[in-house]
């Protein structure tokens, strides 16, 4: 819950929004692995320097970015992944990875 809308606002409001760029696109890729569940939203903005893409990925910026790591590390149990990728001027990809639960263990935690 409440993990992907800042991954689209952001990419909305910083990538996408005051882009300069004719064809601008924002995609979100979802697929199920065998034993994880991945999730990507990207756009092909501004990009951001690396300085920031550190300072976002390992949480010492970004309020909404903390937040949805927060949540990833509770439903993941602590096993989920979090990257960003971005190159200035070619836009950003966030990718997240979550253990995927079996509908059994679904049970069991509920």
């Amino acid at each position: 819950k409440l993990s992907l809308q800042p991954l689209l606002e952001n990419a909305l409001l910083h990538g996408i929004l005051y882009c300069e760029k004719p064809e601008k696109e924002l995609t979100v890729r979802a697929w199920a692995g065998k034993d994880s569940v991945h999730i990507e939203v990207e756009d092909n903005g501004n990009g951001m320097p690396e300085e920031t893409r550190q300072k976002l990925e390992n949480g010492s910026i970004g309020y909404g970015l903390t937040n949805v790591r927060k949540r990833l590390s509770l439903f993941g149990m602590e096993k989920s992944e979090f990257q960003i990728f971005s190159r200035e001027g070619v836009g950003t990809c966030i990718a997240i990875r979550i253990p995927a639960v079996q509908p059994e263990q679904a049970k069991q935690t509920t």
